[in-house]
């Protein structure tokens, strides 16, 4: 009953310990065998009674305690898992430009990563009345000096400028191959009077509602507060929250909106 009680334990012990561990092949191989000589020479024992049991014990007990210190040799697997996925990239930028221009926004600490953000309020309160905020008409004040939108005659002029470019391409793609739409460009230009941010805005507003979009990547690539003023509008576009970067082209676009009446291209 002893040696019955070992077998179960090593067989136990084995299977165990596959599960636990991950092997190579020839350790696999080599612990097949070894299992199996083990049970070869159990057995052997078990049945030739010519044999004091004490010794088919002692033998059974002996392969059972190189077994158990062979497989405490084994260091449990501590391999990396390697996890292969695609990355969501709408704008088609590198994840290292991404990394990179983002990491001005870290400060490591021996027990934290700080993250800095900007906490530029749009807004202040006067007597429980909500008005523009002394930072957000200094914003203002900046831009009005030195924001000048491009301006273009025909699509083709969109090249050059690639940031609007890149943009539009993705409208494009929206606006052709998923609603399945075809614009008067042409119409268009000339309603927005060829301003190409108001352009751009207006499709943005009227048809990227309907797809997970974001600026995110496209702050990488930026290369002035101009651009940045231009990407912060159309993710303003679509927060019910207004950010402060983004709002002085917003106030531009629905001002001119608002003074030319609906339109509908």
């Amino acid at each position: 009953m002893l040696t019955f009680c070992i077998l179960f334990s090593l067989s136990s012990l084995f299977f165990y310990m596959l599960n636990k561990y991950k092997k190579e092949s020839r350790e696999l191989v080599f612990l097949l065998v070894l299992y199996s000589i083990c049970i070869t020479w159990s057995v052997y024992l078990l049945i030739d009674n010519t044999r004091p049991t004490i010794y088919i014990e002692i033998v059974i007990l002996s392969m059972l305690i190189f077994v158990y210190i062979y497989i405490q040799s084994i260091e449990e697997s501590v391999d990396p898992i390697n996890i292969v996925a695609i990355q969501q990239n709408y704008w088609e930028v590198d994840s290292k430009t991404v990394i990179k221009s983002f990491d001005k926004l870290s400060n490591e600490k021996e027990d934290r990563v700080e993250v800095s953000a900007s906490l530029d309020n749009l807004y202040s309160l006067n007597n429980d009345e909500k008005i523009l905020s002394p930072t957000c008409i200094a914003y203002f004040k900046e831009l009005e000096k030195k924001y000048k939108s491009p301006s273009i005659t025909n699509i083709n002029e969109i090249k050059k400028y690639p940031l609007h470019d890149k943009i539009f391409k993705k409208l494009v793609d929206f606006i052709e191959i998923e609603k399945e739409l075809t614009l008067d460009y042409s119409m268009l230009i000339n309603k927005l009077d060829n301003n190409l941010d108001f352009i751009i805005i207006y499709l943005w507003d009227k048809y990227s509602k309907d797809f997970n979009i974001g600026i995110g990547q496209l702050e990488a690539i930026v290369k002035n507060d101009i651009e940045r003023e231009f990407i912060n509008t159309l993710d303003n576009m679509n927060l019910k929250m207004i950010k402060l970067k983004g709002s002085y082209l917003q106030y531009k676009y629905y001002k001119f909106i608002n003074q030319k009446g609906n339109i509908n291209v």
